[in-house]
């Protein structure tokens, strides 16, 4: 699965950002589920649009606080900028 979803994202390098940054944010979320958190992490850092990147950020810290890694958890909520993205991601950790 690791390999299709590389070849998916050199694939996406030719499309418009507005239509790869969505998936971007999908496949980074999935990529969380699947305990790949490394991965997840490096994709979120390729998308260079404020608003998807903020919502990865928030789908990845989520995850984190679901998996008890509260510390790294904060550490990415603070990286939210958007504050849209930041009262969801508070109303499910906390902070």
């Amino acid at each position: 699965a690791k390999k299709i979803i590389q070849e998916s994202i050199i694939a996406l390098s030719e499309v418009n950002e507005f239509a790869r940054f969505p998936i971007y944010v999908s496949i980074s979320t999935f990529l969380m589920e699947c305990g790949e958190r490394e991965d997840s992490i490096e994709l979120t850092y390729k998308i260079t649009n404020p608003e998807f990147y903020d919502e990865a950020l928030t789908f990845i810290s989520t995850a984190m606080m679901k998996q008890g890694d509260k510390d790294e958890a904060l550490r990415i909520a603070l990286e939210i900028k958007d504050s849209k993205w930041k009262i969801k991601q508070e109303r499910f950790t906390g902070f």
